[in-house]
């Protein structure tokens, strides 16, 4: 595949564009409703006095501000209500409704994540057939069953059928218990080289280390409690391709850790093996209670977790290798919904997860001159982004319709997908802010390399080969970095200056940049930093790809012809057909003759039918190349001896690869 330098070099970029390979034009519908990461809402159960449920508007995308926090009116039969004190909460798996556990009302409640007319949200309780006790932890595993967790055991949730849709139940029906024995602890399966390991292991450096280890030595010896706190699943494999083992995280308040779960149910009986990971906060008594004890968790953003805390005004948020990247303070829409005594709230979210994995459905679109794809492309994925204030204020993500808010320029689900369509409708709009995006296995790239970051502004030139001019077209630029670290995850590391190197800058439309000479890398990080537009730079997507080896001007093929001298010795001489050559409105065909000996020698040249005969005297290493307007039959003599007879009969001809 010619690189982009190359066509225009050779102002062939149409022709070569519409030759390359072409990805399937997806069409609009699909493309519209297609689900990426960061559709999400968060919701808090404040379970202090009645169970009261907030949701959280929070910068989740880039990890910014304030938590603020709106009641949601819940009506249960036609009025106002308050859901009984205690329980704990999950969303179901149609994203449909809360789901609410209490043991002390024998009853799951579920509470509609859709306002009705009157703005309320209606709930539904169903009761328990028989009775359980001491459940802390609650969340729907991979086969949706409500799975529930604490030191009372542990069961799964069915209808009177068996079946796991309980959301579809009518208020007042009874839900089936099924308590599920416990028969032994089971090993980690290892996932191999090829899927994103969640977890890192505890740095020796970490100043809980110390703890860890201890709370790990105790869940060796038998010791772990789903005790107070939340749990939840990670992605399984239906939604990370296959690449993952679905894990069930536990924020314990034993230990007041996280941990996580390597899960299995068969029929009424399961096993399981626990893993300490980090400690959530270190627990005080500054209101002679436990202050800091963990009391729920949810997953957010690409793979982070959320917790909130006893007696604390504010939220933690951490990736999953135990750092704590965001404290976001609690502040309230109204504030006549604060708490009326502390925070002891329960987490769920509507987080769907990234399950376009598959390279064919994360393009749109068919290949165009003004948008290229490069046989073999990689994209990167949007682990963070924060956008400048360009952009802040104008663009709306409440709204969970994809169909719309797939096509807000703040979503930065955009820029993990390629939009290969002329008037690209996916990009992100940095607004002089910062994008950090991932691959998915480590770059190390060759001579041949190149990072493509492709920027949308319609009806533009596709390419520039002056990027002043590019510039002076449209005034949108952000330079380019890379990163050397083996970091899985975003931390306080991306904010180090010297863990990036700069690979250039990125212009309007398409641009491609040598990584030769570059470390392995797998981060990219895209700074918006002097682009003049109301949106700033609009990044459509990061991918890299492998360019054709450059092929020598003079070369394309060549036939090795041997010969003896007069003295006996080998005189490999080298004929090379060069193809054809465009030269104006001229074509035809170059040729090479090489002196692949050690000394000097006197080659000949007769080519039959065309008038061309040569004689020179070539160094050893040299060559003489001459071009003519059509093939034919070529004579060459070394040293007076004839060589061979080869004929140029086109691309067919069976000859070696050029050296």
């Amino acid at each position: 595949m010619k690189t982009l330098k190359r066509i225009i070099k050779y102002f062939f970029f149409a022709i070569i564009l519409y030759s390359c390979s072409e990805m399937p034009d997806m069409g609009m519908d699909e493309a519209e409703l297609r689900r990426m990461p960061f559709k999400q809402r968060v919701f808090l159960l404040n379970s202090s006095n009645q169970s009261q449920i907030y949701e959280i508007d929070y910068d989740f995308q880039g990890l910014r501000g304030d938590a603020m926090l709106t009641k949601l009116p819940i009506s249960y039969q036609g009025n106002l209500f308050d859901l009984p004190r205690g329980g704990h909460m999950s969303v179901d798996p149609t994203k449909s409704y809360l789901v609410i556990s209490i043991t002390r009302d024998k009853a799951l409640w579920f509470v509609s994540l859709t306002p009705n007319v009157d703005g309320l949200y209606e709930a539904k309780r169903l009761p328990f057939e028989g009775s359980i006790k001491k459940i802390t932890q609650v969340d729907f595993d991979q086969h949706d069953f409500l799975f529930l967790a604490g030191s009372g055991g542990f069961f799964r949730v069915t209808t009177p059928t068996g079946s796991n849709e309980i959301w579809t139940m009518n208020d007042g029906e009874s839900v089936t218990v099924n308590h599920l024995g416990f028969n032994g602890s089971i090993e980690f399966e290892d996932e191999g080289e090829d899927g994103e390991d969640y977890f890192d292991e505890p740095s020796s450096t970490d100043s809980d280390y110390a703890f860890i280890s201890r709370k790990q030595r105790q869940i060796d010896r038998g010791k772990f409690k789903f005790s107070g706190g939340d749990i939840t699943f990670t992605q399984n494999s239906g939604e990370s391709g296959g690449f993952e083992q679905e894990r069930l995280v536990s924020f314990t308040q034993w230990g007041n850790m996280a941990a996580y779960i390597a899960l299995n149910i068969a029929d009424a009986s399961m096993n399981y093996n626990a893993k300490a990971l980090f400690r959530v906060r270190a627990v005080t008594k500054e209101n002679g209670k436990g202050t800091h004890k963990v009391t729920g968790g949810a997953m957010m953003g690409d793979n982070l977790l959320i917790t909130s805390h006893h007696f604390t005004s504010d939220f933690s948020v951490w990736n999953m290798a135990g750092e704590e990247l965001a404290r976001p303070s609690i502040t309230f829409a109204d504030p006549a919904d604060a708490f009326s005594r502390h925070n002891w709230g329960d987490m769920a979210t509507t987080q769907t997860f990234d399950e376009n994995i598959t390279i064919e459905s994360r393009f749109i679109g068919a290949d165009n001159p003004y948008i290229p794809y490069y046989e073999g492309l990689s994209l990167a994925e949007v682990k963070l982004y924060r956008p400048g204030a360009k952009v802040t204020d104008q663009y709306d993500l409440s709204d969970d319709n994809p169909g719309i808010n797939l096509e807000a320029r703040r979503n930065a689900a955009n820029a993990d997908v390629a939009d290969l369509r002329k008037n690209a409708l996916k990009f992100t709009s940095l607004g002089g802010g910062s994008m950090l995006l991932k691959f998915p296995t480590v770059v190390i790239p060759t001579a041949q390399t190149q990072l493509q970051v492709v920027e949308t502004s319609w009806n533009k030139s596709a390419t520039y080969d002056d990027k002043t001019q590019a510039y002076n077209d449209y005034k949108e630029r952000a330079s380019v970095y890379i990163s050397y670290s083996n970091e899985q995850y975003y931390g306080s590391w991306a904010d180090d200056e010297s863990n990036w190197v700069k690979v250039g800058d990125a212009y309007i439309m398409s641009n491609s940049m040598s990584l030769d000479g570059f470390d392995a890398f797998s981060w990219v990080k895209i700074v918006d930093d002097t682009s003049l537009t109301p949106d700033g730079f609009d990044v459509n997507f990061v991918g890299v790809y492998e360019e054709a080896a450059p092929l020598d001007p003079f070369c394309t093929n060549e036939t090795v012809i041997v010969a003896q001298d007069g003295v006996d010795t080998q005189m490999p001489i080298r004929v090379t057909p060069l193809g054809t050559y465009v030269d104006g409105t001229v074509t035809g065909y170059r040729w090479r003759i090489r002196n692949n000996s050690a000394d000097e020698m006197t080659l000949d040249w007769d080519l039959f039918n065309q008038g061309l005969t040569g004689s020179q005297i070539v160094p050893a290493g040299f060559e003489v190349h001459f071009s003519i307007d059509l093939g034919g039959i070529i004579i060459v003599y070394a040293n007076g001896a004839l060589l061979d007879i080869v004929s140029h009969s086109g691309p067919s001809k069976d000859i070696s690869q050029c050296n």
